[in-house]
């Protein structure tokens, strides 16, 4: 009896002695009997206050990647912001292609129907922009902005939108994909071609030859009939066009700056035409959470468009026409990778 006191006052000195580094959190317990238990559970004391598991609370953590995510989001429309507003400143269009994939993939702004109606708000001012620099150089031919414009934007882009409305968002987005691995076949091939033209007085004649056939410049019913197929593509898919009326505009006449400054007002009347029509068909408006991504887009844009005048001064027609097509491949690979296989 007299060790078992013993005993038993040895683990009470231990127990204070332990109480100085761990802090009690105690709990009742019913044993058999009737008898009450107080069951003591003990957690790490430093400096007499408990040590918590986590130096963070939720709201800290949340207030933290909520900060890391705007700066990422910032970044990211920097770079497509200047990569968009540099291409279609030295292609004159081409930028629904490249628009529309960041908008979908990189900012999750869907369905693809939704992301169309949103690169139309990009597009209008950015296109904008550029004829407002084409018009102070004078280089904006208004007489062909207005024969595109009924045929692409009135009777093109008008039938496209109708189209749409039997098309469901991932048929639209496969189509689109595939069409921007056959734009790429055609920059490259037209690249290459410019390559051998350019080795000999023979070849570039045939090129010339080619490219501009007798009675083409005169040809309006083919031109109309071009133009009125680009409206469908911009109204369907939602492209800007430029990658096909600058080229047409070339082919009946134009220079270069010409051609550009006139696609470019072209594809500010398709971009409102098709933002008219998807929102009365569709019910579509900008959303307040991407009104900030749009704005940013435009702004950041049109100083891409005023640095690639300087850009484009330091690279080769053909130079320029491989990169582009090199970056549409990337992309048209990307999202077929994604939409028919991973999917």
């Amino acid at each position: 009896m007299q060790y078992r006191f013993i005993l038993a006052c040895i683990a009470c000195a231990h127990a204070f002695a332990g109480a100085s580094a761990l802090a009690p959190r105690s709990s009742e317990k019913f044993l058999p009997g009737g008898l009450v238990a107080h069951v003591v559970q003990l957690e790490p004391v430093s400096n007499g206050n408990i040590l918590h598991k986590s130096s963070h609370t939720p709201k800290t953590i949340e207030h933290e990647v909520a900060r890391a995510e705007l700066s990422h989001m910032w970044l990211r429309l920097l770079v497509c912001g200047v990569i968009v507003g540099c291409i279609f400143g030295m292609m004159g269009g081409g930028g629904a292609l490249i628009t529309k994939p960041m908008l979908y993939y990189i900012f999750h702004i869907q369905p693809f129907k939704m992301t169309i109606f949103t690169c139309y708000a990009i597009l209008a001012p950015l296109s904008l922009f550029g004829v407002g620099l084409g018009q102070y150089k004078q280089c904006v031919v208004w007489a062909d902005v207005a024969r595109l414009f009924l045929c692409t934007s009135l009777v093109g882009t008008t039938l496209g939108a109708q189209i749409a409305q039997y098309v469901p968002d991932h048929v639209q987005l496969v189509l689109f994909a595939l069409l921007i691995l056959a734009v790429a076949s055609y920059m490259w091939s037209k690249a290459l071609a410019a390559d051998k033209a350019t080795t000999t007085k023979k070849e570039s004649s045939l090129a010339s030859a080619e490219s501009s056939p007798p009675g083409f410049r005169d040809d309006w019913v083919y031109i109309a009939t071009t133009a009125t197929f680009i409206g469908v593509l911009t109204g369907m898919l939602g492209v800007g066009g430029g990658f096909m009326l600058t080229p047409l505009l070339c082919h009946i006449g134009h220079k270069m700056d010409t051609a550009v400054s006139t696609t470019l007002a072209v594809i500010f009347l398709n971009s409102v035409v098709g933002m008219a029509w998807y929102s009365h068909l569709f019910a579509m408006s900008i959303a307040p959470s991407d009104v900030t991504t749009v704005v940013s887009f435009v702004v950041i844009g049109c100083l891409g468009i005023l640095a690639s005048g300087h850009i484009a001064s330091l690279m080769s027609s053909g130079l320029r026409q491989k990169i582009y097509a090199s970056l549409l491949v990337a992309i048209g690979v990307g999202m077929v990778a994604v939409e028919l296989i991973v999917a």
